[in-house]
């Protein structure tokens, strides 16, 4: 699968003024989301924000202005009933937006997102990619590049189907490898 062009023009959105930048969704017929935080920068509050309330409000105003399918990065183990922060925001959005009724919903779950972060230092990732990285070599379960996510992603996006998917890493890595 080639992709030639993808993206006419790119638009800085004020997501606390969201509904100001409405006309930034006309015309649109994808919806890409793979906006997120971490509580160890934005603290609870600031996580909830961003990752639940940017993204769902975005989701619901992308659909008001007739975007057909939205693409939603999560997680591994989102779950809206887990007792830990993290997983139950990303079970939430996932249910939420599910409820709006796109054409088409891909939720994208990677394991760990291996990614070159400039200065920033994640002490946890760190110790997960210690464990990871030889657990690696026998299955393509545990992790995937951002670049893999956002070729998956763009796949998705081309694919006829509609409804709803939830692509784990092992179909992430594999829908990746189609976008040449």
């Amino acid at each position: 699968m080639k992709i030639s062009k993808i993206f006419q023009d790119q638009k800085t959105v004020d997501f606390d003024k969201l509904e100001d930048n409405s006309s930034s969704f006309e015309g649109v017929d994808v919806g890409f989301c793979a906006l997120g935080t971490t509580r160890a920068k934005s603290g609870a509050d600031g996580f909830y924000k961003v990752d639940h309330d940017y993204v769902v409000n975005t989701a619901k105003l992308a659909k008001k202005h007739g975007v057909k399918q939205f693409i939603l990065v999560s997680s591994g183990g989102a779950n809206a009933n887990s007792p830990f922060l993290y997983m139950k925001t990303k079970g939430e959005v996932e249910k939420e937006i599910e409820e709006l009724g796109f054409e088409k919903f891909v939720i994208v779950r990677p394991g760990l997102i291996e990614a070159q972060r400039s200065g920033d230092f994640r002490f946890g990732e760190f110790m997960a990619k210690v464990f990871i990285t030889p657990l690696k070599l026998f299955s393509n379960r545990f992790a995937s590049s951002a670049n893999d996510i956002a070729k998956a992603m763009i796949v998705a996006s081309k694919s006829e189907e509609t409804g709803k998917f939830i692509w784990d890493n092992v179909k992430i890595l594999e829908e990746a490898k189609k976008l040449v």
